[in-house]
C-alpha cells in the first residue's frame, strides 16, 4: 500500500507541475494515471493539497468529488471531517444533489469509468484527446 500512495503522491504532482507548464496534453495522461490508481485505492488524505493546488474548475477536484460520490464510505468524512476544506464539503454536497443520477449507487456507475475525456483539460476545445492516434 506504501508504494501505492507513494505513486499516487508523484502522480498528483506531476499534475500540479502539468498546470503550472499548461501542458494540457501531460496532465490528460497524468489524470488516466491517477484514474487508474484511484481504482485500487482512493487517497481520501489528499483532499485539502488537491483543493490548495487547484482551481475552481479543476478537473481533478472534479474527479476527487465524484470519487466520494460514486466510491466513498460514510467514515471518510466522518473520521476526517475538520481536515476537508470547506470547498471541498460544498463541492461534494452540490455533487449529490446535482450529478449523482436516481438509483446509481455502486461505483460501477461512476463517470470517471466510463470517459476519461470528461476530466482531460482537451474537453470543451477544439483540440483532440492525447490518446487520439494521428494519420
Amino acid at each position: 500500500m506504501k508504494e501505492l500512495e507513494r505513486e499516487l503522491d508523484e502522480l498528483l504532482i506531476a499534475y500540479y507541475l502539468g498546470d503550472k507548464l499548461r501542458d494540457l496534453k501531460f496532465m490528460d495522461v497524468v489524470m488516466d494515471g491517477l484514474i487508474e490508481a484511484f481504482l485500487l485505492r482512493f487517497p481520501t488524505h489528499r483532499v485539502d493539497a488537491v483543493y490548495s493546488h487547484t482551481p475552481a474548475t479543476s478537473p481533478l477536484r472534479r474527479l476527487f468529488v465524484h470519487a466520494f460520490v460514486f466510491s466513498g464510505e460514510a467514515n471518510w468524512i466522518i473520521k476526517h471531517k475538520e481536515k476537508y476544506p470547506r470547498e471541498f464539503l460544498y463541492d461534494l454536497s452540490m455533487a449529490f444533489i446535482t450529478e449523482k443520477p436516481k438509483g446509481a449507487i455502486l461505483c460501477t456507475d461512476a463517470p470517471y469509468k466510463k470517459n476519461s475525456c470528461d476530466y482531460h483539460q482537451h474537453k470543451g476545445t477544439d483540440k483532440a484527446c492525447y490518446k487520439t492516434k494521428r494519420v
